[in-house]
């Protein structure tokens, strides 16, 4: 009998050595992104199902819903950035996260961050632009976010940080290096915020 348990031990220990360590555990902690008061968090969710950008000021939370199939681990990235609530959600479809929120499809502003839905959506807080859209040229932003594009954008000295989605081939990057802007591929394994408040953002880039 001895012999027995010593053989389950030797095989469990094994299992956990040859498990990779860097694999997802089935329970995550959570992140404070450590917001000061009228301080606008923005963090970029990019999922296999999902992509979105989930806002966070003064205790209020709205989720912007860019393309979406289904709302796996779209909830439980929420409840990692330590966002318990969702106030509103900008996007045409029904989608159940099992929050109260209250849907808008329409320019809206919550805590003095304006939304506004146009051919790109723009998030203006402050005298800060972060301009969403498929379109090349975005003169007249502070960030961009872009999510797909089949040419060289235009690019002008008020565009501090570009952010491209992970398909996005890297040659599009070539022109922001000689305008010295700090560009971003967005990807699955890490979340990365913007924070902003008064004359000053940071980013944060939390792994995931």
């Amino acid at each position: 009998m001895k012999k027995i348990i010593i053989i389950m031990v030797l095989i469990y220990v094994y299992i956990l050595n040859i498990i990779p360590s860097n694999t997802k555990p089935t329970m995550i902690e959570k992140i404070d992104l450590n917001l000061e008061k009228n301080e606008l968090g923005i963090s970029f969710l990019t999922l296999e199902n999902s992509k979105s950008i989930l806002l966070g000021i003064n205790g209020k939370v709205t989720l912007i819903v860019l393309e979406y199939l289904n709302s796996k681990n779209l909830k439980d990235l929420i409840s990692y950035l330590n966002y318990n609530n969702i106030d509103y959600l900008m996007y045409d479809e029904y989608i159940d996260l099992s929050y109260k929120y209250k849907r808008i499809n329409h320019d809206f502003k919550f805590e003095n961050v304006n939304i506004i839905k146009k051919d790109n959506l723009i998030i203006n807080y402050l005298d800060y632009n972060l301009c969403i859209g498929k379109n090349s040229n975005q003169t007249s932003c502070d960030f961009i976010y872009y999510l797909y594009l089949d040419s060289i954008p235009k690019l002008s000295d008020k565009n501090k940080i570009i952010f491209y989605d992970q398909n996005i081939d890297e040659m599009y990057m070539e022109n922001n290096y000689q305008h010295l802007i700090d560009s971003y591929i967005l990807n699955e394994n890490e979340v990365i915020t913007l924070k902003v408040k008064k004359n000053h953002y940071d980013l944060v880039n939390i792994p995931y």
